[in-house]
C-alpha cells in the first residue's frame, strides 16, 4: 500500500488504539519532565532537541501523520549519526566542512539548472528535485546560509570569490527582498556586534516573530494610507500584496480560528502539507503547505507544547553559541523565521538540520570549554 498520511487508515480499530498509546506516552514524558526536582536543568543544554523532537512524534502519532512519522525518525537518526563523529576529539570541524559541502553543492546544482532553464531543483527536502519545481524562497535560503558560510570559511580566496558569485545570484533570482536583508544583515550584526548584544538581538527576534502574526492580523489595515504610498515596492504593482504580505495575513488569521480546536497537539509533524492546501487559498489563486512563520506553523503543527519546546532548543542555542559562524546562520535562520516557516517544515526541512547541527556543534563546544 502507498504511504499515507494517515497510520493504519484502513483499521480504524488499530489507529484508535495508536493514538491512546501516543496520548499516554506523551502523558508519561511530559509528568517526567514536570516532576523533575532541578526542572530547569532537566530541560537543558544537552537534552533540548531530543524533546522537541519526541513532542513532534506524539503529534504525529495522535493525529495518524505517517510522513511526519517518518521525518521524525531521520531527524533522530541524523542526530546520533553527528553525536558519534563528535565523541572523537576535534571532530566540529569535520561536520561544518560537510554541512558547507552539502549547501554549496545544492546550490550548484540550482544555479545549474537555472541556467538550463529547469527551475528551482532542490529547495526545502522533501520531493522537489530534478524537474519538479521547488519554491524560491527554500532554494535562495540555502544559497544564503551557502555565503555566510564561504564568508566564514578558510578557503582559497578565490575558490570563495567564484563560489560566493554564484550563490549570490541565485539568491538575487531567487529570494525576495525579505531574504536578502536576513543574510545582509546577519553578517553586519555578527561582524560588529559583541556576542552579548547578538544575543539580546535575536531573543528580541524570537519575542518579535512569535507576537508578528497575531499584530499584523489586528492592526495592518492601520497601515493602509501609508502602504499606498509605496505600492511602488510591491512586485506585482498591486497594493494588497504589502497590505497582506502576499497573502500571509490572511493565511495568518485563517489559521488562528482553526487553533481553537488543535491548540494541544496540532494536526500532527508533517500534517500540513495535507491540511493547510485545504483550508486557505490566496486572492493570487496559489496554496500552501506552509503557515510562513516558524512559531505559528509548530503551533499548527505540534500545538503549544511544541511550541514552547520549540522556544526552549532555540534559546538554549543562543545561550550556548560563541562561534561567530554559528551565530550568524542563527541571526539569518530567526530573520527569516518572521515570514517563513523555514526550518520547522513540513516534516522534513534541509533549514531543520542546520538548526539542529547549530545546536549539537554549539553544546559540544561548551562542553569541551567547560571541560578543559
Amino acid at each position: 500500500m502507498p504511504l499515507s498520511f494517515e497510520i493504519f487508515n484502513y483499521d480504524p480499530v488499530i489507529q484508535k488504539y495508536m493514538k491512546i498509546c501516543a496520548w499516554v506516552l506523551m502523558a508519561l514524558f511530559l509528568c517526567k519532565i514536570v516532576t523533575q526536582k532541578q526542572f530547569t536543568v532537566f530541560l537543558g543544554y544537552e537534552n533540548s532537541a531530543y524533546y522537541y523532537l519526541c513532542v513532534l512524534l506524539f503529534s504525529s502519532l495522535i493525529n495518524g501523520v505517517a510522513y511526519g512519522v517518518l521525518c521524525f525518525l531521520a531527524l533522530i537518526v541524523y542526530l546520533l549519526y553527528i553525536e558519534q563523529i563528535l565523541a572523537r576529539p576535534n571532530s566540529e570541524q569535520i561536520i561544518i566542512n560537510s554541512l558547507q559541502l552539502s549547501l554549496i553543492s545544492l546550490s550548484l546544482i540550482n544555479f545549474m539548472m537555472l541556467l538550463i532553464g529547469m527551475g528551482y531543483v532542490y529547495s526545502d527536502g522533501y520531493s522537489r528535485f530534478m524537474g519538479i519545481t521547488g519554491h524560491p524562497s527554500q532554494t535562495s535560503q540555502i544559497a544564503s546560509l551557502s555565503l555566510i558560510m564561504l564568508f566564514y570559511s578558510k578557503w582559497k580566496s578565490e575558490l570563495k570569490l567564484i563560489l560566493s558569485l554564484i550563490c549570490g545570484m541565485i539568491v538575487v533570482s531567487a529570494g525576495g527582498k525579505t531574504i536578502i536583508f536576513a543574510l545582509t544583515s546577519s553578517i553586519v550584526i555578527v561582524t560588529f556586534f559583541e556576542t552579548a548584544a547578538i544575543r539580546k538581538y535575536l531573543r528580541c527576534m524570537i519575542i518579535l516573530g512569535i507576537i508578528a502574526p497575531y499584530l499584523l492580523v489586528k492592526t495592518i489595515y492601520l497601515f493602509e494610507p501609508y502602504i499606498l504610498k509605496i505600492v511602488f515596492l510591491a512586485r506585482s504593482g498591486n497594493y494588497q500584496e504589502l497590505m497582506t504580505l502576499s497573502g500571509r495575513v490572511p493565511l495568518w488569521e485563517k489559521i488562528f480560528s482553526y487553533l481553537n480546536s488543535y491548540w494541544l497537539t496540532g494536526v500532527g509533524f508533517g500534517g500540513s502539507k495535507k491540511s493547510l492546501p485545504l483550508l486557505y487559498q490566496t486572492a493570487w489563486g496559489w496554496v500552501t503547505d506552509s503557515a510562513h512563520n516558524v512559531y505559528l506553523h509548530t503551533f499548527y503543527e505540534g500545538g503549544v507544547i511544541s511550541l514552547a519546546f520549540l522556544i526552549i532548543l532555540i534559546w538554549k542555542t543562543i545561550t550556548m553559541s560563541n562561534d561567530k559562524l554559528y551565530l550568524a546562520m542563527l541571526t539569518f535562520l530567526l530573520s527569516i523565521s518572521i515570514v517563513s516557516s523555514a526550518y520547522t517544515g513540513p516534516g522534513l526541512s534541509i533549514l531543520m538540520v542546520i538548526l539542529l547541527t547549530t545546536w549539537k556543534l554549539s553544546y559540544t563546544s561548551l562542553r569541551r570549554n567547560t571541560t578543559t
